[in-house]
């Protein structure tokens, strides 16, 4: 499949309380990332291609991604590393 063609679904939520939880599991993902590849703010903003300030107010809840992709990657890495660590403690 072309990514190009693909489409993000768009993320429907339903009230201000769903919109709060949306953020506070953005916030705890960046969190996972960051600590897993144990990297800094800065480290993963630079291959991002966001400034380090934009990560800083993701990271504490200010706001989500514009950009689409960026919000898709972001969630994408943080299920790949809660899957791996849950197969690590499943082999422990």
């Amino acid at each position: 499949m072309d990514i190009t063609q693909e489409r993000v679904k768009p993320i429907h939520l339903t009230s201000v309380g769903a919109a709060m939880m949306e953020i506070d599991c953005f916030k705890d993902d960046i969190e996972l990332i960051l600590a897993h590849w144990k990297r800094s703010t800065s480290a993963l903003a630079k291959p991002a291609g966001v400034h380090r300030n934009t990560l800083i107010n993701w990271r504490r809840g200010r706001c989500l991604p514009r950009d689409p992709l960026a919000y898709v990657v972001i969630k994408e890495c943080a299920s790949d590393i809660r899957k791996s660590l849950g197969q690590q403690h499943l082999q422990s």
